[in-house]
């Protein structure tokens, strides 16, 4: 495996509903690909489901961070509760070595976050786009295209 040079590697899973179930597992319902395609604009989806994972690999990376869930000129910060970051902290400590770093890709901390907008208004045919703010830089973790159906 190629080592990838970046304190921070985010992605992002789209999906119209995701269900916890009573064993303890998480279901996606509906999970987009690229595109989503809907009748007409503006539309309210009932539910816009993310599942938003980050990959960190120094401890300095691990500062206030905040997912940014954007449609055009419509922003939605969720910062994410400082507790929540000191556990992830205190996680990756065990796997660092003295210098706060991990060698290995897959010794990296993942955290992994889910988020329900519901409703979901999408106003034109624009991206929904997902970043992350993290240790003052901006990481794109994913988009996801909507266009209108096609008649017939």
């Amino acid at each position: 495996m190629t080592e990838i040079d970046t304190k921070v590697i985010a992605d992002v899973v789209f999906c119209d509903d995701i269900r916890n179930e009573s064993d303890g597992k998480i279901s996606l319902i509906g999970v987009h690909t690229q595109d989503m395609a809907v009748p007409k604009l503006p539309y309210f989806l009932p539910k816009l489901g993310l599942v938003v994972s980050l990959f960190f690999k120094d401890l300095d990376a691990i500062d206030e961070i905040t997912v940014e869930i954007s449609h055009g000129e419509d922003v939605f910060p969720f910062p994410i509760e400082p507790e929540v970051l000191e556990k992830v902290r205190d996680s990756l400590k065990s796997r660092c070595d003295e210098d706060g770093e991990t060698s290995d890709y897959s010794a990296r901390f993942r955290f992994s976050g889910n988020f329900l907008l519901s409703p979901f208004r999408l106003n034109a045919p624009e991206p929904i786009l997902v970043d992350i703010m993290c240790a003052r830089d901006r990481v794109h973790a994913g988009r996801l295209r909507v266009t209108l159906q096609e008649e017939g």
